[in-house]
């Protein structure tokens, strides 16, 4: 490919040319497509539209197109890198508009805008967690999730930030590819259809998985599905455990289904506020009563003292009242993994 002169892409029926998916870790396999001579037309989102048609509406068939420029990005990082049939972001996915690429970067935990005529840099706009899929271009604006848990909305002249949306309940962290990412990252390409914004955060389903239509122009919600398993009461059972103090509890579970699986967490919450306990833990029903008999299944976590001084951060040490929640078998086996 270095030394390439011009490709050939084929046309559909419809006389749209097609581009496959490019896997390279340089972007040196876009600017390969870009003519020096032709117009294209915008490619602003992945798979240039919100039907995710992968069809240019340009008509390449009488175009030479020859190598412009080289751009080295560094080799890409997926998130599952021994999980292959998860390899979704094992390339850069770059979107044009006018006479400027977009190339998100899952190495950088940023967005870079070049220029389509030389690959010279106009700006970045970086975030605090990797940000795998391509961005949508829109009004204006560029809009791109990442893995710290928000959207963004950044001028597409410039990069500066125009809004932000967090996705999750919270900005809790956890481990993620070397970094702390959010509980809740977005991973997931935006797209916008008919005037509005659509997206989606969280990878389990027992911690909650988030899918929100925004107002492009200002990031308000049109409508929000956030009922997955977040919020206590989206929970098929809860067991209130009242006010605990230092050491460990225990709550017996009766009416249980046999030989299925039960997720719960635990839940604290006092007047600064409430926060979940991390992570979710499961346990399996059998049809052998125990021991002591009852047919109940138990369920012990661990607490602190409560405090009404301590920061809502301190999870657990806030403990005034805890809330054991259970799925039920139906709801356990959708989330099952």
């Amino acid at each position: 490919m270095r030394h390439a002169s011009s490709i050939s892409l084929p046309t559909t029926d419809y006389g749209r040319s097609r581009v496959g998916s490019l896997a390279l870790p340089f972007l040196m396999a876009y600017a390969v497509v870009c003519a020096a001579s032709a117009a294209a037309a915008d490619w602003p989102m992945w798979r240039c539209d919100e039907k995710r048609a992968a069809a240019s509406p340009a008509d390449l068939s009488a175009t030479s197109l020859n190598l412009q420029w080289v751009r080295d990005l560094g080799e890409p990082d997926p998130a599952w890198l021994d999980q292959a049939w998860l390899r979704y972001d094992d390339s850069y996915e770059p979107v044009v508009a006018g006479s400027t690429i977009f190339v998100p970067s899952m190495v950088t935990d940023s967005v870079t805008a070049y220029a389509t005529a030389d690959g010279s840099e106009f700006w970045t706009y970086r975030t605090d967690g990797p940000v795998r899929f391509a961005p949508v271009v829109s009004g204006g604006n560029v809009y791109f999730a990442s893995d710290d848990g928000y959207l963004y909305c950044v001028s597409a002249a410039s990069g500066a930030l125009q809004w932000k949306f967090r996705a999750g309940p919270s900005d809790r962290k956890i481990l993620g590819n070397r970094r702390l990412i959010s509980a809740w990252p977005a991973r997931g390409g935006p797209v916008i259809a008919g005037g509005v914004l659509y997206f989606a955060a969280g990878i389990w389903p027992f911690e909650g998985v988030f899918v929100y239509a925004l107002n492009p122009s200002n990031g308000s919600v049109v409508w929000a599905n956030t009922g997955a398993g977040a919020a206590p009461a989206a929970w098929d059972n809860q067991i209130d455990l009242g006010v605990r103090g230092v050491g460990p509890f225990a709550a017996d579970v009766t009416g249980l289904t046999e030989n299925a699986t039960y997720y719960f967490r635990c839940y604290a919450q006092n007047s600064a506020g409430g926060a979940w306990a991390s992570p979710t833990y499961s346990f399996f029903t059998t049809d052998t009563p125990p021991p002591t008999g009852g047919g109940s299944s138990g369920i012990s976590c661990g607490a602190r003292a409560p405090s009404t001084e301590a920061p809502l951060a301190a999870a657990l040490a806030l403990l005034a009242a805890l809330v054991v929640v259970a799925r039920s078998a139906s709801a356990a086996d959708r989330s099952r993994r």
